[in-house]
């Protein structure tokens, strides 16, 4: 009879520490998971120059990040600095050049060759 009790008793204890190894499994994924979705995306900051398809550096182009009013615009030797975020999208614009939209990349350098637009003029 004590034996029939005391594996009834230890069959009660493996369950309950079972159920606890679970439930602590389950909280430390759910954590985990909530920590990597919550954590912020590295900023960097993306460096280049901006030039026609003549090599002549563009002075005024405007750099934005895709989706933000954050941007600015290229030097009087078409250079420009922008801090953004991995895997941001960078868009070039210019009037008369046709616009550009590239990743920012990981070596944070990131040169654009800028291409005119053919626009035929009526009379």
């Amino acid at each position: 009879m004590e034996l029939k009790l005391w594996r009834k008793a230890t069959h009660k204890k493996t369950v309950m520490l079972k159920r606890v190894i679970m439930m602590s499994l389950v909280l430390f994924c759910i954590n985990t998971s909530l920590s990597l979705l919550a954590s912020p995306q590295q900023s960097k900051i993306v460096k280049g120059t901006v030039t026609d398809e003549n090599d002549e550096p563009l002075i005024g182009v405007s750099v934005m990040i895709a989706g933000t009013s954050t941007g600015t615009v290229t030097d009087l030797d078409g250079n420009y600095s922008i801090n953004t975020s991995t895997g941001a999208t960078l868009v070039f614009s210019y009037v008369g050049y046709n616009r550009i939209e590239r990743k920012a990349p990981d070596t944070g350098v990131l040169n654009v060759v800028m291409q005119s637009q053919s626009v035929a003029l009526s009379e």
